[in-house]
């Protein structure tokens, strides 16, 4: 018995052995078209029929063998993902499977699912596209030995690092990678890629960590840099984060190599670069391509970073160039002596070094007690900077409930995250232990709705929209945007919009009927934002989403930037009070008491309580309006507007509840001077507007009034918006004007006009939004004194000349006392079609705004080589230095880069009607900056500012090279060149220009209010102080309210002296400290001289009165006097009229007339009992100079 287990126990410790031995040894599967998958795959006599059943055994690591034809089908493959490395091969026991058929034939772009490598095997490309794709996917990749490529037509395989993307719907998590290297041993490839390929037009960006390419060996066949795909590029077609390095070691190459790829094919408002550096490297190989280069697109791509090229021991045959154009950063190269003279040395900063400049290494901080980092690439446990969590949510949730700080200390990306709720307050910050992570590059990179759980403060922090969708929603909770925020949108990237703030939820059907009812408390100290609105936003649809917030919002705003609106509630109903504190910061679009539904068909957004809002700081570039949406916005309540201070020199319409629903009132409250006229200058950077076309502006009354076509859900239709100052055309509220009505699909180039105090607009229309479609020219017609309502559809003029087949882009104009007609046309329909664009620039007179004296005529047909695809369009007037008119006209085609502006000129003013009569300039007056980066600038419109002493272009251009019909909206002062009106280059994008301010006073343009109040309060009791005023006089409520006003004192402690006479002196006096108690500021009364004098020139400093307007200070004030003195002391606003009629001894023909007439319509001065004469040559008693006093204090006491 011993003796056996002598022997067991042995045989035990074997079996433990060898089992533990095999568990050590990578996974081995077979694989072929002919296997089962309900085989073991374990031989090549039993192989399994898929590689998803072969993942099964190895995607935790392992060998797959291909050990017979292996045929992937479809147009995209994904392989399963696999945890560890596996290896591909059809060698494997030393049996070659390849000599006995085998083969993997990829009949579609495959997707690996981990890191892979193929190696000792045939790859085939059974696909029918002509460029197919290995996808990576941000795994590593490497082709090791023996591998040979095959192709039933088309290109070779091309290898691709990150994704391809060509679909609207992938987010910046979906193509966002780390870390990874592509290793090319063997293999015949079409080309290799590191990062992204983008197709789409509105697809997501790329975001890629770092990259290296190492080629040892293989063939690469593109063969030229015109062609999509050919080249060899550390990049993709996209945007890149991180650094990239590409290694070539051997191998033969038939393309280019490039830092960088173009854009995407088709891409749209997007340019490739990269954010960090770049290093090339190249050590051996047989390179046919003409170039080594930063960047495929000098005109769409840039290295942000910096570039090292070293070149020792490659054989470069038929090399013309080596260059580092588009770097921003240091360029550096060394080179063989015998590629020395390709080197274009103007390119880089040393030619005798490829050295990179050293980084600064992000240092290993400890976190403390309630602290935790967050921005590694790798899932840490965030207990320092280098082992970082790699998401936010997972930060605040190691926080726990009682919450803490969270450091930022890298790149954050970020998709749609729902933080964990927290009781306690949540710091996120970029600063701790002595360091600003910044500097290391940590930013928050939003993509998607970042959702708070509780109590948060940003502070000391960047944050970038990577996504035009981009928004923070509090949830009710209290948050604070604190100092030093930094905040930033991806504009290369394609994002026009910057991060926007919503203080409650985001409410689907599904949200919880207890969320979304907490009031905002918010505070914004600094930071640049899209929007601020405080309340929920919803999704259109279901009755879950239309819940109210209730209680007391205050919004606080002491700094920071809005390009979009600021409101004070979200897309919801509100019942209680709310407070807007605004004491800093820029707006640059409206401010709104209240924001329009989200579902604007049937929704309408209600307010039961009042809205306070005010204003002591900021400059102001939009409206400033109780209702985003009269029509769809319900006020019960009062609206304060409380001006104190501020810059509202730029600012467009400020109204109240005019035409509000609801029963509300509105009052406005200030110690500024509104009805002075506004001075000085300001800055503004193009372009003007992130998205426009076509631009229309038209000047008048004092408003620039900006016109464009729009839709409102598939409905089209004519906006226009109005500003004080050009500049801020696109910041203002834009009003629906025209509907077009059933079987209108598109609208092209609206244009406004007034003739004859009636406004006009004139359009093309067309039946279907096709460019080929046939399109109408049509008018409309307002006789409202603003076009900011309904206009009437008129129809085609009559008269139209119905010979030209298609009409596009009408202007009007005046000449010698005539009115014109001006358009493009398709002269023949087949003249429009998908191959064939020509246009003719015709001109017909107009008899009336609505009818042709006798048709039109053709003047201009393209015929230069920079009028390209016969394309001539948006016909504009504009006049030379000596009068001369020209027509301003955009060439080429707007898809393009080289749409451009020429000019005619009319020759023989007696004849506008006949070709012969204009000259076509040679070159365009304004064409694409490659250097300035602004393309394909045109269909410009000429206004001129306020005083008429210059004149604007307005145009719309492309901010990236091929970008299609992506455009924005650009100003540019006209300039001259030998009299000829001048453009030139357009201005680079961070070209800081000025212009002069419209001098239109604030006060004209405020409507809407109720009730205005001035900045006058009382600011003392009267207690019965005057003897002799007691309180059966008629006049001792008017001393008492004077009195308590600080507006007039007694003669004594005791008596008032009521029947005593004011003096010019006196009267100046008591004006001088009514304005000043109103608008504040102070009256130096230190200096010497006579006791008055300050009081006086306080008066002639601000405009009361007029140098020397009175020679002696010390006579009695005449009525008449008194009254054109108090007139012009406060805003015309604090005026409105109150009622209308005459006074009887006041004709037109007296100087004081228009004085006393003001005064008398609201309410201020009064007639005589029973005679109703003002008496303006009298003088005036102290008793009625309080009449005078208490009027404009307290407009309670006003006559109605």
């Amino acid at each position: 018995m011993n003796k056996i287990l002598l022997f067991l126990i042995p045989a035990f410790m074997l079996f433990c052995t060898l089992s533990f031995a095999e568990s050590t040894v990578d996974a081995v599967v077979y694989v072929s078209d002919a296997g089962s998958d309900t085989a073991t795959g374990m031989s090549d006599a039993a192989p399994l029929k898929t590689l998803t059943a072969a993942y099964k055994t190895v995607g935790e690591g392992g060998t797959v063998v291909v050990c017979g034809p292996l045929n992937l089908t479809g147009n995209a493959l994904r392989l399963p993902k696999n945890s560890g490395a596996v290896t591909i091969t059809s060698v494997f026991g030393g049996v070659d499977y390849a000599k006995q058929g085998a083969v993997l034939n990829l009949g579609g772009y495959t997707y690996l699912g981990g890191d892979t490598v193929f190696e000792n095997i045939r790859i085939n490309d059974s696909s029918s596209f002509y460029f197919n794709q290995l996808i990576c996917g941000g795994h590593n990749l490497t082709i090791g030995n023996g591998v040979t490529c095959t192709k039933n037509s088309g290109e070779y395989i091309t290898i691709l690092g990150g994704m391809y993307i060509n679909a609207d719907t992938m987010k910046a998590a979906d193509v966002s990678f780390y870390d990874y290297t592509i290793t090319v041993n063997s293999g015949t490839w079409y080309g290799v890629y590191g990062s992204n390929k983008r197709t789409s037009n509105e697809s997501a960006m790329g975001a890629t960590g770092n990259v290296s390419i190492i080629i040892n060996g293989g063939s690469f066949t593109g063969k030229t840099a015109n062609q999509a795909d050919a080249m060899i590029a550390v990049g993709g077609f996209a945007s890149q984060d991180g650094d990239y390095y590409l290694e070539i070691n051997g191998g033969i190459f038939s393309c280019p190599i490039y830092g960088i790829a173009r854009p995407g094919n088709n891409s749209s408002r997007y340019t490739a670069y990269y954010e960090g550096d770049v290093r090339i490297v190249i050590r051996g190989g047989e390179l046919h391509g003409a170039t080594v280069s930063t960047v495929q697109s000098e005109a769409a791509s840039y290295i942000s970073g910096n570039y090292a090229l070293e070149i020792a021991g490659a054989d470069f045959t038929a090399l013309t160039s080596i260059k580092a154009p588009r770097v921003r950063g240091t360029a550096t190269c060394k080179v063989e002596d015998k590629y020395a003279q390709k080197v274009v040395a103007a390119d880089f900063d040393s030619t005798d070094s490829a050295a990179l400049p050293a980084k600064a290494q992000m240092p290993d901080v400890k976190a403390a007690d309630g602290v935790v980092f967050a921005g590694g690439q790798t899932a840490g446990d965030g207990s320092s900077s280098k082992k970082a969590f790699d998401s936010l949510k997972n930060a605040v949730r190691a926080l726990g409930k009682s919450g803490g700080t969270v450091v930022i200390c890298g790149p954050l990306r970020m998709g749609n995250t729902v933080l964990p709720k927290t009781e306690g307050k949540v710091t996120i910050t970029s600063v701790f232990g002595g360091e600003d992570f910044r500097k290391y590059g940590a930013e928050i990179e939003l993509a998607g709705i970042l959702t708070l759980g509780g109590e948060t403060l940003f502070e000391h922090i960047a944050m970038e929209s990577r996504s035009l969708t981009a928004s923070i929603f509090c949830n009710g909770n209290k948050v604070v945007f604190g100092d030093d925020i930094d905040g930033k949108r991806n504009l290369d990237g394609g994002v026009t919009a910057y991060i926007g703030i919503y203080t409650g939820y985001r409410l689907q059907p599904s949200t919880d009927r207890a969320e979304g009812q907490a009031p905002a408390d918010i505070t914004v100290k600094s930071g640049t934002w899209e929007f601020l609105r405080a309340g929920n936003d919803r999704v259109s649809g279901g009755s879950a989403t239309l819940r109210s917030t209730a209680g007391e919002s205050r919004i606080t705003i002491s700094g920071g930037s809005f390009y979009g609106d600021v409101c004070g509630t979200g897309k919801n109903n509100h019942n209680g009070n709310i407070t807007l504190d605004i004491s800093g910061g820029s707006f640059y679009g409206s401010i709104y008491g209240m924001a329009t539904p989200a579902n604007i068909d049937k929704d309408v957004n209600t307010v039961n309580g009042n809205i306070t809002l005010n204003i002591s700081g900021g400059n102001f570039h939009g409206d400033i309006l109780l209702a985003q949406n009269t029509a769809k916005n319900e006020f019960n309540g009062t609206y304060t507007l409380n001006i104190t201070g501020g810059d509202l020199r730029t600012v467009g319409d400020i109204c109240g509840n005019a035409n509000i629903l609801g029963r509300s009132s509105a009052v406005l409250n200030t110690t500024v001077d509104l009805a002075a006229t506004v001075s000085g200058s300001a800055e503004f950077q193009n372009p003007i507007i992130g998205y426009g076309a076509d631009p229309s502006v038209c000047y008048a009354d004092g408003w620039y009034y900006y016109v464009r076509a729009s839709t409102i859900g598939s409905t089209p239709c004519i906006l226009i918006s109005r500003a004080a100052n050009l500049a801020d055309i696109g910041r203002t509220t834009a009003y629906v004007v025209w509907t077009a009505s059933a079987g209108i699909k598109s609208i092209w180039a609206p244009q406004l006009y007034r003739f004859d105090g009636v406004w006009y607009l004139y359009t093309s229309v067309a039946g279907s939004t096709s460019a080929s479609v046939k399109r109408k020219p049509i008018v409309l017609k307002s006789t409202d004194a603003v076009p900011e309502n309904e206009f009437t559809y008129i129809g085609e003029l009559e008269g139209l000349d119905t010979s030209f087949w298609s009409w596009l882009s009408p202007r009007i104009f005046e000449y010698n006392g005539s009115r014109y007609y001006i358009s493009s046309v398709f002269a023949t329909e087949a003249d429009n079609t998908t191959k064939r664009h020509k246009q003719t620039l015709v001109i017909g007179k107009l008899k009336s705004p609505t009818a042709f004296e006798n048709g039109a005529n053709a003047i201009a047909v393209p015929n230069k080589a920079w009028e390209g695809y016969d394309i001539i369009e948006g016909p504009y007037p504009v006049y030379g230095e000596d009068g001369t008119l020209y027509i301003a006209y955009a060439a080429n085609y707007a898809d393009g880069d080289d749409y451009c502006t020429g000019l005619l000129k009319l020759t023989n003013r007696n004849n506008l009607l006949a070709a012969a009569s204009w000259e076509k300039q040679a070159e365009p007056m304004q064409r694409r900056d490659n250097q300035n980066e602004i393309f394909a600038p045109g269909a410009t419109v000429f206004v001129p500012t306020p005083d008429g002493k210059e004149i604007y272009a307005v145009y719309h251009a492309k901010l990236h090279a091929n970008n299609r019909y992506n455009r924005s909206i650009f100003i540019q002062k006209l300039g001259y060149r030998d009299g000829v009106p001048y453009l030139g280059a357009p201005p680079a994008i961070d070209t800081v220009m000025t212009y002069a301010l419209n001098p239109m006073p604030v006060s004209a343009r405020i409507s809407g209010f109720t009730e205005s109040k001035s900045g006058l309060s009382a600011t003392r009791t009267y207690a019965d102080n005057f003897k002799d005023v007691t309180a059966d006089k008629w006049f001792a409520p008017y001393v008492k309210t004077a009195y308590e006003y600080t507006l007039a004192n007694g003669t004594s402690a005791t008596t008032f002296s009521p029947d005593g006479k004011f003096t010019v002196a006196q009267a100046l006096t008591a004006a001088a400290n009514i304005h000043k108690a109103y608008f504040g500021g102070s009256i130096d009364t230190s200096v010497g001289g006579l006791w008055y004098m300050p009081y006086v020139d306080y008066c002639v400093a601000n405009g009361i009165i007029r140098a020397r307007q009175f020679s002696d200070m010390n006579a009695l004030i005449s009525r008449g006097d008194m009254a054109i003195v108090f007139a012009n002391i406060l805003p015309d606003a604090e005026y409105t009229a109150t009622r209308s009629g005459q006074v009887p001894d006041v004709a037109d023909s007296l100087g004081c007339y228009a004085a006393v007439m003001k005064l008398y319509n609201a309410g201020i001065v009064g007639g005589d009992a029973g005679t109703g004469k003002y008496r303006p040559e009298d003088s005036i008693s102290r008793a009625e100079a309080c009449v005078i006093f208490t009027r404009i204090a307290a407009p309670e006491y006003r006559q109605k």
